[in-house]
């Protein structure tokens, strides 16, 4: 199998195809409720687990470095995610439970370098914080959205983060969250494909923990950290604008278009600030 072929396939098609059909398992064995809200996540966390192993060294499955700690951490919020959504679980429990996975992926994602400025225990406060406000701001947006384009949003927002860490960082970091983008999008087909109302609230920690966790180390892996990287994880938040403000009144494909333009709006922002970063340095 040539390189093209065996990323792609290993990249690209696996990913998504697995979420897909791990979502379709969900929904045909597991109860409704409990379907609704695990379809999604498990899809696709195994969906960039299996791109993981494929991709990365044998080594890398054991981790030993803090990035290889993303496939478990994203296993840990398909958990997580879901539980919070139970019924019976209050909204200060389910705060809890992901402001405990922030910190928990900070602790882990985190590295132990001697020249990390500022030092780790304000980098895991701040990490944290960062992954906290992701999952917390975006938590009760799907319920709030017309349409499906929520699903897309946090797809292109990956695939953004995807080209800026590739183009600016690292092939292999570049990749993973192809693979991550590859595994939404499959979550995107399986919300058509199942005949059930999957929420997209569930996909939110473990989206937050591996696309904004691959900006992270996007970010602090040069010299000089790259912090444009950190905002595209953070674009489906424009869609506030059309689930409680002025745009909340649009329907159909003027919605869609409108929320698209929000999205790449602020990516274009975020590549703006990381290209210009890199421009300067020459």
């Amino acid at each position: 199998m040539s390189g093209v072929v065996e990323t792609l396939a290993y990249g690209a098609v696996l990913p998504a195809a697995l979420a897909v059909a791990l979502a379709w398992i969900c929904c045909r064995v597991l109860p409704v409720d409990a379907a609704e809200r695990f379809a999604l996540p498990v899809g696709l966390a195994a969906g960039f687990f299996a791109g993981y192993a494929l991709t990365v060294d044998r080594t890398a499955l054991v981790p030993q470095r803090h990035w290889q700690w993303l496939p478990y951490l994203s296993c840990l919020a398909a958990i997580l995610g879901p539980i919070g959504l139970a019924r019976g679980v209050s909204g200060a429990e389910r705060r809890l439970l992901l402001l405990t996975l922030a910190v928990i992926a900070a602790l882990l994602l985190v590295p132990s370098w001697a020249s990390l400025q500022p030092a780790r225990p304000a980098w895991i406060a701040l990490v944290a914080a960062y992954f906290a406000a992701l999952m917390g701001l975006m938590d009760s947006l799907p319920e709030r959205l017309t349409g499906p384009f929520f699903a897309v949003a946090l797809a292109m927002a990956a695939a953004m983060v995807a080209l800026l860490v590739a183009v600016e960082v690292s092939l292999v970091f570049g990749q993973l969250a192809g693979i991550a983008t590859a595994a939404i999008g499959g979550c995107f087909v399986s919300s058509f494909l199942s005949g059930q109302r999957l929420t997209g609230r569930s996909l939110i920690p473990v989206y937050v923990i591996l696309v904004g966790g691959l900006a992270y180390v996007g970010t602090i892996e040069p010299d000089r950290p790259v912090f444009g990287i950190l905002l595209a994880p953070a674009a489906p938040l424009t869609l506030w604008i059309f689930a409680a403000g002025p745009g909340a009144k649009l329907r159909g494909w003027s919605a869609a278009m409108a929320q698209a333009i929000a999205v790449v709006t602020l990516l274009a922002i975020a590549a703006g600030m990381v290209f210009l970063r890199g421009a300067s340095e020459y």
